[in-house]
């Protein structure tokens, strides 16, 4: 439970730090590191849709917030999956659910076992219910990344840092895209897992589009490329004669 809300959450937020990205159609090349594993992956997107894709294998994901759908699309097999906003939210309030009732069996369990289950959980996921103090602080920090002049910002959780954010303010699109994505945050919000929802909508805070992004031991993010393009509408479709599945996510909750 503790790997799947951390892969929701990671989702949210780099959907959420997109914001800065806006035009007439902005790619983006990453590196990301996660667990120890290292992946590039692309990024496409214009104003409401996200496409992003890693791997050698050409799998790829859209986002598509006109619609409230997200796509999990594999090449390999030329099939797709398709999660709603709805069933993704249903999914997390699962997910809270399940943390809630484990967290009340807890309290019963021997010392040893109890403390053992913390540290699996890990401290965001078997604390309190109390609200934890989310700051954004502009350290004044600056570097050179990726060829781009950045600040860095850093998000903290009852004082202690939680995520470090570099942005520039050398993608002249910028600004254009924030206004069209606020509109879309308190819904995005909605959907994440208890106990990350104040980092999440810490991320409107963060002015400038988003070059490194390092969430500790979750997940690393350097961008290293930036070009702005016409994208055809086709880039955000699945492929034509691809078959539907079952989302297995959505299944796993079902079952």
């Amino acid at each position: 439970m503790k790997r799947g809300a951390r892969v929701i959450v990671a989702g949210i937020v780099l959907v959420l730090l997109a914001a800065a990205a806006f035009g007439q159609g902005l790619v983006w090349e990453s590196k990301l590191v996660s667990n120890g594993r290292e992946m590039v992956t692309q990024t496409y997107y214009v104003p409401k849709k996200l496409k992003t894709m890693s791997g050698a294998g050409g799998d790829f994901a859209i986002i598509r917030i006109d619609q409230e759908k997200l796509y999990n699309v594999n090449a390999k097999d030329s099939t797709y999956s398709v999660m709603t906003f709805d069933e993704l939210e249903q999914m997390s309030k699962k997910m809270n659910a399940q943390m809630d009732q484990l967290q009340g069996q807890m309290k019963d369990m021997p010392e040893e076992q109890r403390k053992m289950m913390e540290k699996m959980l890990g401290d965001k996921m078997s604390g309190s219910k109390k609200e934890p103090k989310i700051d954004v602080v502009r350290t004044g920090e600056k570097k050179t990344i990726s060829g781009f002049a950045c600040s860095r910002y850093s998000v903290k959780r009852d004082g202690k840092e939680e995520i470090s954010v570099w942005v520039t303010q050398d993608v002249k699109s910028y600004a254009a895209m924030k206004q069209d994505m606020l509109e879309q945050t308190k819904r995005m919000s909605a959907m994440t897992p208890s106990g990350f929802k104040g980092l999440i909508e810490a991320m409107q805070k963060i002015d400038g589009f988003p070059i490194e992004t390092d969430m500790g031991t979750m997940m690393k993010t350097t961008v290293t490329k930036v070009t702005t393009k016409p994208l055809a509408a086709s880039e955000f479709e699945v492929p034509a004669g691809f078959t539907q599945v079952e989302n297995k996510r959505l299944k796993d909750m079902r079952d």
